[in-house]
């Protein structure tokens, strides 16, 4: 399901176009943020036995991150923007490792 937007250039690949272990869990985790569904069901798909409401973690609003200036969300949607060699490629990458 990775092969076509917004998945396609998510996450960085090996010379031989696989993903690798960090790359893989980073790109679940952005297909869990973006449709929980059908996260849901690939992962029912893939064996998963476990309660369906306890196969995610739900975490609290972003204006209590906020207001406490500490968060526990391990997935970060962000729009750069900026003119042309800016740097905006560079600065996400420097996220990735």
């Amino acid at each position: 399901p990775w092969d076509e937007a917004p998945y396609e250039d998510s996450v960085e690949r090996t010379e031989q176009g696989e993903l690798e272990l960090s790359a893989f869990i980073s790109q679940w985790a952005l297909m869990t943020l973006l449709d929980p569904a059908q996260s849901l069901a690939y992962l029912i798909y893939l064996g998963y036995t476990g309660d369906a409401a306890t196969a995610f973690r739900v975490t609290r609003k972003r204006s209590l991150d906020v207001k406490k200036k500490h968060t526990d969300r391990r997935v970060f949607q962000c729009f750069v923007f900026g003119p042309k060699n800016a740097g905006k490629s560079a600065l996400l990458s420097s996220f990735v490792g």
